[in-house]
């Protein structure tokens, strides 16, 4: 749910707990599919013996979700979907897309699930690459200066984990001794500051550098918004609205020692390893990167994708002697980084080929939805192919290619916006169909925070106790647990596909859809509302229900209540007088972000982290 109020979902919770609109909601032009996972975290409710220890075992337990989600709804396996997540969702996309493609290729019938793309948000995709980036951003950033004190701490630490690197045979996914190298900056600049811990000038935010936070919190007290958000997704009318039983007493957590506890990945591989594989398969792939964040950086992720071969390149094997260009984006066949624009001011740099994309984001941090939303909406506008919205024509007037006559001039009549409606809901008359679908991950207790030291949970737990976050360690733990007690939530004895049922069974569902056609001819510019993360039953609570996500004409509908409260007529949903209208499908309706588009045949459905 960290996404759906704090980033991308259609509203943004207030410190007085009211919602409002939020002006880059990413269903504009998509549904919206939001999965907590693994199980165990957020709203997602398990058995203490299924929790993770892999990555893999993660992308199986969506691809099951998905099987049973497309049984209550089968009208959606004909939608295309994209996969999106930000942070340590950089290793769960890569696992579950890639597990998704082999079920696909290995399948004598239609395509179990037609997963067209994948979006990553500052991810810890390469942990080597990031590891080895911090000095470097460090200098580049001004956070310390060639030949400081501070420097000469840090550089060691560089050092040693290069050693350590050396002597592995696989990537990690997290070393302790690499760890060593951003905690030894924070230690080293917050001991120059003379300051006491407590002072929120103490230490820079790893999430955003223009920001400082106590030490070593470092920004674990970030965003803000965290701070109302818990309390909210407690309220018994709030977890109504979510259409969540009573009788399984949910206490919502942003993050769960308990599952990270479990979670070790010993055996899994770093994620980067599949990117290339993901892109042979004919799957999308966009990064991006806000250019004030520390701890996932911009650096890193460049790095990353220059010592990546993909495209029908092998993959570069390290015993092997290194090719004259052994990966990278090609200038030289036009892969060149261009400036990019969001109507009409620069917001970024971008570069693409071969099926991959990567834009550095201006003045946006570890979250890049949540300081710069209109920008991040544009990012997913243009990815799925909104006509109208191409980044040619983004550029200022004057740097648009001449000749280009699709431009209206000053004063022109006409509404751009409009004109940019009426051209997709054209595409979804013509097919007949209503559906794409952004699936959106909420890697609750493992995504987020990669920052791994014991020192630092001690003093997290003695600074933030009142507030757990979710700073995993290497042994699992996290800031906010006790050494002794991982979870002090109710554990529940119903399992992933028991309470998929369990809520998915009571949504009110207008019509029963039924599987559509395929439609080639419509691309992939499909306007569709998103249906919310568990449509509630009509005459539920009057409380607004964060469940009706549709799509952006019918916010008002959503936002407005009738005096008494009431949920309205049997065609409403939810007791905010939310109208659920048959152009926004309800499959639309889980804790996950999921992009799907109509146009496709699609069986079943696998998204742990899209």
């Amino acid at each position: 749910m960290d996404g759906a109020l704090m980033e991308i979902g259609p509203f943004r919770l207030q410190d007085d707990h009211t919602l409002i609109k939020n002006p880059g909601a990413w269903n504009q032009h998509a549904n919206l599919l939001f999965i907590d996972q693994p199980v165990g975290v957020g709203l997602s409710t398990s058995d203490t013996d299924s929790y993770i220890h892999e990555l893999q075992e993660a992308a199986n337990d969506i691809v099951l979700f998905f099987a049973k989600y497309f049984e209550i709804f089968p009208e959606a396996q004909n939608h295309e979907f994209y996969l999106a997540g930000e942070s340590y969702a950089g290793q769960y996309i890569p696992y579950i897309a890639n597990t998704i493609n082999e079920l696909n290729n290995n399948s004598t019938g239609p395509k179990q699930l037609d997963l067209k793309g994948v979006l990553i948000g500052n991810g810890w995709i390469d942990p080597v690459q990031q590891y080895l980036s911090y000095v470097p951003f460090a200098y580049n950033t001004g956070l310390m200066e060639h030949g400081s004190s501070i420097a000469a701490v840090v550089e060691q630490k560089h050092r040693e984990c290069t050693k350590e690197l050396g002597t592995m045979e696989t990537a990690p996914i997290s070393n302790d001794v690499c760890d060593q190298i951003l905690d030894s900056l924070l230690q080293e600049k917050f001991q120059a500051t003379k300051l006491k811990k407590e002072d929120p000038r103490a230490c820079v935010n790893v999430y955003d550098i223009r920001l400082t936070d106590t030490f070593s919190s470092c920004g674990m007290n970030w965003p803000k918004d965290l701070e109302y958000m818990t309390p909210y997704l407690r309220r018994s009318d709030v977890l109504d609205a979510l259409n969540i039983p009573a009788d399984e007493q949910v206490v919502w957590k942003e993050c769960s020692g308990a599952v990270g506890q479990a979670f070790k990945a010993k055996k899994s591989a770093s994620a980067h390893t599949l990117l290339a594989n993901l892109i042979r398969d004919g799957t999308e792939v966009l990064m991006f990167n806000g250019d004030q964040d520390l701890i996932c950086n911009h650096i890193g992720n460049t790095n990353l994708i220059n010592a990546l071969s993909w495209g029908g390149e092998e993959i570069q094997e390290s015993n092997q002697p290194p090719r004259k260009n052994p990966g990278g984006f090609k200038p030289e066949d036009g892969e060149v980084e261009e400036s990019w624009y969001v109507n009409g001011v620069e917001a970024g740099t971008f570069q693409t080929g071969r099926n991959l994309t990567y834009v550095k984001i201006f003045n946006a941090s570890h979250m890049v939805p949540l300081d710069q939303p209109e920008v991040s909406q544009m990012l997913l506008n243009q990815f799925i192919g909104v006509p109208g919205v191409d980044r040619e024509s983004q550029k200022p007037k004057n740097e648009q290619q001449k000749g280009d006559e699709t431009q209206p001039e000053e004063g022109a009549s006409g509404n751009n916006d409009k004109e940019i409606e009426e051209a997709t809901w054209n595409a979804y008359y013509r097919a007949g169909v209503v559906a794409l679908v952004v699936v959106i991950i909420l890697t609750a207790g493992l995504v987020f925070f990669v920052l791994r030291n014991r020192r630092l949970l001690r003093h997290a737990i003695r600074l933030n106790e009142s507030r757990p976050r979710g700073v995993h360690y290497e042994d699992g733990t996290r800031s906010g647990d006790s050494m002794d007690s991982y979870d002090d939530d109710v554990e529940r004895p119903t399992g992933l596909v028991n309470t998929l049922f369990s809520g998915l069974s009571r949504w009110h569902r207008p019509h029963q859809g039924h599987r559509r056609s395929s439609s080639r001819g419509n691309k992939k510019y499909y306007f569709a509302g998103a249906g919310g993360a568990g449509l509630s039953r009509a005459g539920g609570s009057p409380a607004v229900e964060l469940n009706t996500f549709g799509k952006r004409d019918s916010l008002d509908s959503i936002l407005e209540t009738d005096e008494e409260g009431s949920a309205g007529t049997d065609d409403e949903v939810g007791g905010s007088g939310a109208h659920y209208t048959d152009n926004v499908d309800d499959e639309d309706s889980v804790q996950e972000l999921v992009i799907s588009k109509p146009d496709s045949k699609i069986i079943t459905n696998d998204d742990s982290i899209v």
